[in-house]
């Protein structure tokens, strides 16, 4: 095992450098003599410290495993060491699965993708077992004995390996979301703690069950034994690895976040304790949020600024939040006015954005948001090319953040794994300046504490994800042999795959092996060449690639071709109209017809009011007339009614 002294020095080192100059503003680092130890950092900065120094403790062997299932993600991460370890995603056979793998391939950049399964392990049927068998594969992380992965044992067993828990992680036996929990606990030295909640991440809190839940996380981190009453202390930062309620309602039309409400002393001002943050999703999901958050390093930004330039907006200007990345070396592409338009958006959003920290300003309500000028609804959300942490300055985005009708919820379902956003309008200086968003993380503040502000009283801003993530770098890569006998690389079964003709599966692999081109090629290939090979099946797995790798044009023969159960896939759909919504007179009289038989369902009337001048010009008035009145009877929403009556009216 690496010293923990010497790389702990190294990070006081790196994280005072890198504090060094951020811009000034109201809650920004302010630069200081180089501390001598970890524990003479902030709290904020300490904790980052801690997060960083236990997860160097190991190297990374550069493979990502690839398992079907619970119980092989089990024996995957407890094949782990106390000095090697991996990523380790779940393949469910689902798009979303398959898309998450990808995503992060292309992110980590790996030496090998590979399929492992234990074929002699079963995934205990009852939570009892299911605790057993999780705490278990804990302790073989580390190299513990037996019985010593549960709470305040597995803390003890951690300070003879001179590491010390900066954090507790919190799961439910009966939660899909514990893949997370496993996952982070035995990537960054944490202890699980086991509480049975509310599975509803869409649902909300009572006062009274959100009391009852902070009376339950308290008494298991104090169970622990470790300090947690103070910032500052042993215990700063607790992880929900759960699917409960992000939001607790205090009355009728009123709503606090619970990463916001937990967390807190029960008196007074109700100071923090700790910084939250939860990691919903189902087992391939989460794992991959958590995942992400420990061996993705961020390499690029992408900000975003639909502000007007006066005051107060100016105190959140992306163009300044830039600077203390670029000084990080990290890439920027920002929009900031006066090219910050909604064609400006959209013609960015035609591609998928290629960045690991994205930072938008912007106002609006749940499914919409306001840029200068324009108005972007919820299917505006870029598609990513790498997973991606979120932070968002709008009023609602994240008001139901299980409902990709709303802003938070559509860039959760894009793969982003870290997002902030408010549950209800929590009023603009409630946000940290962006600026100095970034200042904090380029000195290494960790995701939960960087974006919050402080002090404050409980409020509406939801932290989602690993909130010990930081834009700091990961451990160092080893090139040494995966110790998973059994494991075959990707390449292999692609191989396999091509020899027996299975197209669909082959559209798959490429996409996790990082191959969008190829995949986009074949796709192209089967249509063209061999019409009949070009199945259903293969037409739905190949739009993502097409879109990834620049073909959109492809997309909407793609759409067309995909069986019927399949059209109204959302994702798929959002692929098309964001490739084509700036460019839509680019396509002839044919494929804006596919358009009009596609509009999407839960923003037919943006989807109709953009493509109409289109219709009407390489059509006619009757197409125009005939695809918004076919609109006005599948909008549900008021306002797009209304858009669509006043359109009607001015033809």
């Amino acid at each position: 095992m690496t010293g923990l002294s010497s790389i702990s020095c190294v990070i006081v080192v790196a994280m005072t450098m890198a504090a060094a100059g951020p811009p000034a503003g109201p809650g920004a680092p302010v630069p200081v003599p180089a501390p001598a130890t970890i524990d003479q950092l902030d709290p904020p900065r300490r904790l980052g410290a801690r997060s960083v120094a236990a997860l160097h403790t190991r190297e990374i062997i550069p493979d990502v495993v690839i398992v079907p299932d619970a119980a092989s993600y089990l024996g995957a991460i407890e094949a782990w060491t106390s000095d090697r370890f991996w990523p380790v995603l779940i393949d469910d056979g689902s798009l979303e699965a398959r898309d998450d793998i990808a995503r992060f391939v292309r992110g980590f950049a790996p030496r090998r993708v590979v399929r492992w399964s234990g074929r002699d392990r079963v995934w205990p049927e009852t939570p009892a077992g299911r605790v057993v068998a999780v705490e278990r594969a804990l302790a073989r992380a580390w190299d513990l004995e037996e019985g010593t992965g549960g709470g305040a044992s597995f803390a003890g067993a951690l300070d003879a390996l001179g590491v010390t828990p900066a954090g507790v992680v919190v799961a439910g036996a009966n939660d899909p979301a514990w893949t997370a929990a496993l996952a982070l606990a035995a990537g960054r030295a944490q202890p699980i703690a086991w509480l049975e909640t509310t599975v509803d991440f869409g649902g909300v809190y009572s006062p009274l069950e959100a009391a009852g839940l902070q009376a339950r996380v308290e008494a298991l981190v104090a169970a622990t034994g470790r300090s947690w009453e103070t910032l500052g202390d042993e215990v700063d930062a607790v992880t929900l690895c759960l699917n409960a309620p992000s939001r607790i309602r205090t009355a009728p039309d009123t709503w606090l976040a619970t990463t916001d409400h937990l967390g807190r002393t029960g008196a007074g001002d109700r100071e923090r304790w700790a910084w939250f943050g939860q990691v919903p999703g189902q087992p391939a999901r989460a794992a991959y949020a958590a995942m992400c958050a420990m061996f993705i390093t961020p390499r690029s930004a992408w900000l975003f600024d639909g502000y007007p330039v006066e005051t107060p907006y100016t105190t959140w200007d992306a163009t300044t939040a830039a600077e203390p990345l670029r000084e990080r070396g990290i890439e920027i592409t920002l929009f900031d006015n006066p090219d910050a338009s909604l064609r400006t958006w959209r013609m960015a959003a035609s591609r998928p954005i290629d960045a690991g920290l994205v930072f938008v300003n912007t106002h609006g309500d749940r499914g919409d948001f306001n840029l200068h000028p324009g108005r972007a609804s919820a299917g505006d959300v870029p598609i990513l090319n790498v997973p991606a942490a979120v932070y968002m300055v709008h009023s609602w985005s994240a008001a139901n953040l299980a409902s990709r009708r709303t802003v938070g919820g559509r860039w959760l379902e894009r793969g982003v794994f870290a997002y902030f956003g408010s549950v209800q309008e929590p009023y603009l200086q409630s946000f940290v300046p962006t600026p100095v968003v970034t200042a904090r993380l380029a000195a290494g503040y960790p995701w939960g504490a960087a974006v919050r502000l402080e002090p404050s009283p409980p409020w509406k801003l939801a932290t989602v994800g690993d909130p010990l993530f930081t834009g700091l770098p990961r451990p160092p890569r080893v090139d040494e042999p995966l110790p998973l006998v059994g494991a075959e690389p990707l390449e292999a079964t692609l191989r396999r795959e091509l020899a027996q003709k299975s197209f669909a599966v082959v559209v798959d692999t490429l996409a996790m092996l990082g191959r969008d081109d190829e995949a986009a090629q074949l796709a192209i290939a089967l249509l063209r060449d061999r019409p009949e090979q070009y199945t259903p099946d293969v037409a739905r797995r190949s739009i993502l690639p097409l879109f990834r790798s620049g073909r959109g044009m492809e997309i909407p023969a793609a759409v067309e071709r995909i069986g019927f159960s399949h059209r109204r896939d959302r994702r798929l759909l959002d692929a098309m109209w964001l490739f084509a919504a700036p460019r839509l007179a680019a396509f002839d009289g044919a494929t804006l017809d596919t358009f009009a038989r596609h509009l999407r369902p839960d923003q037919v009337a943006v989807d109709a009011l953009d493509l109409a001048p289109v219709l009407r010009q390489r059509v006619g008035p009757a197409a125009a007339r005939d695809l918004l009145t076919s609109a006005m009877s599948k909008e549900s929403s008021r306002r797009g009614r209304r858009n669509l009556e006043r359109a009607l009216r001015s033809r």
